[in-house]
């Protein structure tokens, strides 16, 4: 009898030590469900750090294709970072074809999907309007638009502005630019400004204050005592005239410099004189230099300065212009328009320009302006010109309206 008690007693002891046992993990046994587990959570957090984010739309703030790094900021973002970039990074325009990094400008808008610190994929967005050549525009600094044509656009102080890919502010851009827009809506979240201004700086005025400077077809104004013009960049004529002294001179203007003109060294001897042919259409207009008629039958010798001359005839809009002489001879033609042309020439011009700006296909971007586009819209402009009372200069060659 004791010892089948004893014999009960082992058994009872031997149960619960095979209990702790197996509450004890470490030392129990498994079905390996457990480790599979566990590579599974392994497997999962790689994959995790592998996979790539999906595409947002960023503004390129910063390229160096030198050491393959580009910056972006996320269109409402303020912060922008730092990305690398490989050759087997997609890089695609916004119609899907593909093109080199180096073709992408800092302010230019794009969809990017990125891997932790590397551009996987980056394309140029399609969800955005760009309007490009746009050098007709009001800036309002203080309402903070910018007026193309018929449409006002706005933009905030995070508004992104470049100029061949260093970053400038607003108030650097004048209305002398060229700027392309970009944006969502009605609002502009990046400007790139595509032909820049420089300054034209007027040294030893004295000789020519109150005449009057005339630089290529884009400007005529009056000088004053050391004067400032902001002149888009380019290669101009430019032609200064006033009491039988001037001349002319060719200068290259740069982008965000000054370039100095001094007018003691067109003076030249003096007075000068011009001879000019005048050409007036119809037959039976008649033409007046000063409020004195003209005698159209023969050239007229005029000494360097400006006159105002006005051309007339029945059934046809009066033509005016301030006429500077700056050069020693000049053949000018004139063509009167009637009342009807001149209203429809101008609705027409108005219209041209008009729809240059919004002349956008279905994705909200200017479609590509081709040579003959250009040379379209130069003489739109041009007949706007001419229509308007303006200025004709003797040394910019013949009016033709």
């Amino acid at each position: 009898m004791l010892q089948k008690k004893k014999i009960r007693s082992l058994l009872l002891l031997s149960i619960c030590l095979m209990a702790v046992g197996c509450g004890n993990k470490s030392q129990g046994l498994t079905d390996g469900r457990e480790v599979y587990v566990k590579d599974q959570k392994e497997e999962k957090s790689k994959e995790e750090e592998n996979t790539t984010q999906e595409e947002q739309l960023f503004i390129i703030t910063g390229l160096n294709t030198e050491q393959s790094k580009i910056v972006l900021k996320g269109y409402k973002e303020q912060q922008e970072k730092e990305y690398d970039y490989t050759r087997a990074t997609y890089i695609k325009d916004k119609y899907g074809n593909s093109i080199a990094m180096n073709q992408l400008e800092a302010g230019e808008m794009v969809n990017v999907a990125l891997q932790k610190n590397t551009v996987k994929s980056i394309q140029v967005s399609d969800e955005i309007f760009t309007y490009a050549d746009v050098h007709n525009f009001t800036v309002d600094t203080d309402a903070k638009t910018i007026t193309v044509g018929k449409n006002s656009y706005y933009y905030d102080d995070d508004v992104q502005v470049f100029y061949h890919n260093n970053r400038i502010s607003m108030a650097e851009i004048s209305e002398r630019d060229t700027l392309c827009l970009k944006g969502i809506d009605k609002k502009i979240y990046a400007i790139q400004v595509t032909s820049g201004h420089g300054t034209v700086v007027l040294q030893n005025t004295e000789m020519f204050e109150g005449g009057n400077i005339t630089i290529g077809n884009i400007l005529s104004v009056d000088i004053q005592k050391d004067m400032r013009i902001e002149v888009p960049e380019g290669t101009y004529l430019l032609s200064v005239a006033n009491d039988g002294y001037g001349g002319n001179c060719e200068v290259t203007i740069e982008a965000n410099r000054e370039t100095t003109v001094n007018l003691e060294e067109l003076k030249g001897e003096g007075p000068k004189y011009c001879s000019i042919t005048f050409a007036v259409e119809p037959e039976n207009a008649v033409l007046y230099l000063n409020g004195q008629q003209v005698d159209l039958s023969q050239p007229l010798t005029l000494k360097y300065g400006r006159y105002a001359l006005t051309a007339k005839a029945d059934g046809y809009a009066d033509w005016q212009r301030t006429l500077v002489v700056n050069s020693e001879s000049a053949n000018l033609k004139i063509q009167l328009l009637t009342t009807e042309e001149e209203e429809e020439a101008e609705e027409a011009a108005a219209e041209a320009t008009q729809s240059s700006t919004e002349n956008t296909d279905q994705s909200g971007t200017q479609s590509s302006t081709t040579d003959s586009a250009k040379a379209q819209e130069e003489a739109v402009q041009q007949l706007i010109q001419q229509i308007r009372n303006g200025t004709l200069s003797t040394s910019q060659g013949s009016s033709t309206n």
